[in-house]
């Protein structure tokens, strides 16, 4: 298993974890951890990681997912490990622990595998390499197909902190969208890498994004133009520029505009949604999220009620580069 001191295993072992790994795997589950485990390999030959680690670790690293949460519970009270309220209000995230427990005894794995496969959902700062690419190839492998996924792919191959970055923050939307909170572990992992991002490229401050959004906006005629400061109530967005618009056009003028200016100042959007919608755009800037919506659309989503706990801020007050 180790050749030097480095974590190497021949194509027969591998062929070996293979046949053990899939037996414990609901069979639907297969083509998700082959596509994981190709990932991984690519990620791996990318950066400079170990290719033999990285398979490893993508085979087994969800050999109990199709356990049942008291299942979970049971194999964690074995090995005295007792979860805390966060990990208990997230159940999906028990299989990262209780994997990288079987991994071990197991398979006999040694502890960089290990720790990839417990930190795999829930991420961590300071992620080893092969921590990064595992937990990035489980979110990107091909099977995978949600909104951004192909970005994001592309992203893990050009920088891949900056997308661990972006793929923990679409991660506390989706748990946020689903009712629920966040675990600490991948909201302080997000602001390790969000930090990362910024220093890395250079990257303006959330109240300059805030600020130049507010003034394209402004520039376009946008109607009615608030700014919340939001980094007190959520960990997904520092600011939220809320507008609306006075018709589909106008909406897209807004959009264009916006993109426009804060791609001229180094900050392309993350992610946008809603553009074929013509009633609400979300244009998100990692730290910043604008919101364009028409008025109806706006009086009823009302966000500045929903976020009526975060401050307004005067956008002619915020810095601009």
């Amino acid at each position: 298993m180790t050749s030097s001191g480095q974590i190497y295993f021949t194509e027969q072992q591998l062929a070996d974890l293979r046949e053990r790994a899939y037996a414990m795997l609901d069979e639907r589950r297969i083509a998700h951890v082959q596509g994981c485990e190709q990932t991984a390999l690519a990620l791996s030959e990318r950066w400079g990681g170990n290719p033999s680690a990285a398979a490893a670790a993508a085979v087994l690293h969800d050999i109990t997912k199709k356990l049942s949460t008291n299942e979970q519970l049971q194999l964690l009270k074995k090995y005295d490990i007792v979860p805390d309220n966060d990990l208990l209000s997230a159940p999906k995230l028990l299989h990262a622990v209780t994997g990288a427990l079987l991994a071990k005894e197991l398979f006999g794995m040694p502890e960089e595998i290990t720790e990839a496969i417990r930190w795999h959902t829930s991420g961590k700062p300071a992620m080893t390499l092969l921590e990064k690419i595992i937990y990035m190839a489980d979110y990107i492998e091909p099977t995978r197909s949600f909104a951004g996924v192909e970005k994001l792919r592309e992203e893990a191959f050009r920088d891949l902190d900056c997308a661990l970055a972006v793929g923990l923050k679409m991660s506390l939307e989706e748990v946020r969208r689903n009712g629920s909170e966040p675990h600490h572990d991948t909201v302080d992992a997000f602001h390790y890498y969000m930090h990362y991002m910024r220093e890395e490229n250079n990257m303006l401050s959330p109240a300059e994004i805030a600020g130049i959004a507010a003034k394209a906006l402004d520039d376009k005629k946008a109607m009615n133009i608030k700014v919340l400061k939001t980094e007190e109530q959520t960990v997904l967005a520092d600011y939220f520029v809320i507008c609306n618009g006075t018709s589909s056009a106008h909406i897209k003028a807004l959009v264009g505009e916006v993109d426009k200016q804060l791609s001229e100042a180094g900050e392309p959007p993350v992610r946008r949604e809603g553009l074929r919608s013509d009633i609400w755009v979300l244009m998100d800037f990692g730290s910043v999220i604008v919101h364009i919506f028409t008025e109806e659309a706006r009086r009823f989503y009302n966000l500045e009620r929903l976020w009526s706990d975060s401050e307004e801020v005067d956008p002619s007050a915020l810095p601009r580069p």
